[in-house]
Order: structure tokens, then sequence, then C-alpha cells
């Protein structure tokens, strides 16, 4: 039962650094030569775990942004993924929320207050 409870946390965890990385990378969207950054999602045994990382951009593509506003940015892709990102945090939640209603279920089941 806990599992649940840490996986649905952890996703709901790496849904909010998503979202986190288009908010960033959006809020730098003027900058020269800014390269963006990204989600980057691993899987462990409670659930995943994300952290933020720049884009890997060749020396030369670096070079070529480096007076370019907003670099390498793409809003259109960080909409899009923020918007993933929401949906993927919905679906955490509901883990965690259907985690508490078995809970619930059981310990009134073990405290003899529900009856089949």
């Amino acid at each position: 039962m806990m599992d649940a409870f840490g996986i649905g946390l952890s996703g709901m965890r790496a849904a909010e650094t998503q979202v986190n990385a288009g908010a960033i990378n959006i809020a730098n969207m003027n900058t020269k030569g800014y390269v963006p950054v990204q989600a980057v999602q691993q899987s462990t045994s409670g659930g995943v775990k994300a952290s933020l990382q720049k884009q890997a951009l060749s020396p030369e593509t670096q070079a070529a942004l480096a007076d370019v506003p907003g670099g390498a940015e793409d809003l259109a892709s960080d909409v899009v993924s923020m918007k993933m990102a929401e949906a993927a945090y919905k679906a955490s939640a509901k883990v965690v929320e259907t985690a508490n209603q078995m809970q619930d279920v059981l310990l009134e089941i073990s405290s003899g207050t529900k009856s089949g």
C-alpha cells in the first residue's frame, strides 16, 4: 500500500519538474544563446525520479545560437510538454487517491466497522 503512495507522489514530483523545465525555458526565450533545459526521468524502485538537465547541443550549434534570442528554445514544444505534465500529474494524483481509498477500506475491515 505504501508503495502506491510513493509511486504516485514520485509521479507528481516528476510532473512538477517537467512543468518547471517548461517555465524556465519560456522565461528565458528572449535570452541570447539560451540553451533550454529538459526534465529527464529515471525509473527507481519506488517510482520515478526527475531532474533538470541542459539540452545537449554540439559546440557548433551553441556557437551559431550565441546571438540568437531564445537560442534553441521551442515555445510550442514547451507548451505541449507542460500539458503532458498536467495529465501525468492528474494520473499520479489519482493513484494516490485510490491508494488512500484502499487503505481506508482495509482499516474499516480490520476494525470490524465494514461488513461484506
